[in-house]
């Protein structure tokens, strides 16, 4: 099997599971939204008390696991009408600076999303009791991920 089909296929696997925890996060989100909100108007019914922290525990996961994708497709914020006027050299130059500077931020974001996790390992949730530091350890998760996406990034424009 040559490599670049064992890399497409890595690549393709690593899309496809990405997607799918996101799914699963917001399928879950949505469902006890619903459910917390309809216990929470029907006469008789008692009150899911701990609704609110399943969704904005799991509305954080989706956002920091949806970064990297967001990385790949080029779907962060940028301005680049600048950047396009520029011949392709030095678009490429600019390009690959950008992304650098992604790469310090990400590593920074890794770094202190790993302190941070750590530091509320001890720390109890209100609701779930859950330690805290499961909620924070999106951050680095989230950051890791940009970081593979923005290396495969610099590689495709560095191969280009």
């Amino acid at each position: 099997m040559p490599t670049n089909t064992i890399k497409t296929q890595v690549q393709q696997l690593y899309d496809l599971t990405i997607k799918r925890l996101l799914f699963v996060c917001f399928a879950i989100m949505v469902a006890v939204t619903f459910t917390g909100t309809l216990f929470r108007y029907l006469p008789g019914l008692p009150g899911i008390h701990w609704a609110e922290e399943v969704t904005r525990y799991l509305n954080i996961w989706t956002v920091f696991l949806a970064s990297g994708l967001a990385v790949n497709q080029g779907a962060h914020m940028g301005v680049d009408a600048l950047v396009r006027l520029l011949p392709a050299a030095p678009r490429r130059f600019v390009a690959l600076f950008g992304l650098a500077a992604m790469l310090l931020f990400e590593a920074i974001l890794v770094y202190y999303g790993v302190v941070m996790t750590r530091a509320n390992m001890d720390q109890l949730s209100s609701a779930l009791e859950i330690p805290m530091g499961w909620p924070f350890l999106a951050i680095p998760v989230g950051g890791g991920l940009m970081i593979i996406e923005t290396l495969r990034k610099m590689i495709q424009i560095s191969t280009r």
